[in-house]
C-alpha cells in the first residue's frame, strides 16, 4: 500500500503601507491594486516567488503639492524592485512632499520655477528689468505679485507651500520736446499713464 501526504501551504502576506488612500498605488506581480481607506495594499501570494512590487513614483496631494517617492522602509530605494518572499513582509513606500512654484513674466526670461522639497529654498531670477523696443516705447519690470509681493528680480523663498507669481512692467514712452525759438526741457522717458495725460 502507499500513502500520499498533502502539503497545504498558506498563502502569504504582503502588505505595503502607503500616505494615500483610495488611489490605484501600487502593481504588484503585474497586476494593479487600490489603496484602502488607511493607504496599505494587503495582498496574499500563494508561492514562495520572487515579485515584482512598484508603487507609483508620483502621487498628487493638492494643486502644486505632490508625494515622491524616494525609497521603501528597509531602505531600498528601486522602484519597481524585486521581493524574495519567504514568509509575511510589511513595507512602507516612504514619499516626500513637493511643492511647484511657477514664476512667468511676459518680458525677459525666468528661471528658477519647478518642483521643490518642503521646506528647501527656491531662488527665482528674472534675467532683464528694462526691455527696449525700436519705436522709443520700453518696459521697466516693476515687481512681482501672487503668493509673494516683491520688486527684486532675484529672491529666494522658502517651499513650505505651492506658489505661482507673476512679473509686472511698466510701459514707458520717449517724449521729445522740441521748439524753433530755442531749447526746452521735458524730453525723455514717461510712465504710459503719464504721456496720455
Amino acid at each position: 500500500s502507499s500513502t500520499s501526504i498533502q502539503l497545504r501551504i498558506e498563502p502569504l502576506t504582503l502588505v505595503i503601507k502607503t500616505d494615500f488612500p483610495n488611489i490605484e498605488i501600487a502593481t504588484i506581480a503585474g497586476t494593479a491594486h487600490v489603496s484602502n481607506s488607511e493607504g496599505d495594499v494587503r495582498v496574499e501570494i500563494d508561492s514562495l516567488d520572487r515579485i515584482s512590487v512598484e508603487v507609483k513614483p508620483a502621487v498628487d496631494i493638492s494643486g502644486g503639492s505632490r508625494g515622491t517617492f524616494f525609497q521603501w522602509s528597509d531602505g531600498i530605494k528601486d522602484n519597481p524592485r524585486i521581493i524574495d518572499l519567504v514568509g509575511d513582509l510589511v513595507l512602507t513606500a516612504e514619499y516626500k512632499t513637493q511643492h511647484s512654484i511657477l514664476a512667468e513674466s511676459p518680458y525677459g526670461e525666468v528661471s528658477g520655477s519647478g518642483w521643490y522639497d518642503h521646506g528647501t529654498t527656491a531662488t527665482i531670477r528674472l534675467t532683464a528689468t528694462l526691455i527696449e523696443h525700436d519705436n522709443q516705447t520700453r518696459r521697466v519690470f516693476s515687481q512681482w505679485s501672487g503668493d509673494l509681493v516683491t520688486s527684486d528680480i532675484v529672491f529666494q523663498t522658502v517651499m513650505n507651500s505651492p506658489k505661482t507669481l507673476q512679473a509686472h512692467w511698466a510701459t514707458q514712452y520717449f517724449l521729445s520736446v522740441s521748439s524753433d525759438i530755442g531749447s526746452l526741457e521735458g524730453s525723455g522717458w514717461y510712465d504710459r499713464d503719464l504721456v496720455r495725460n
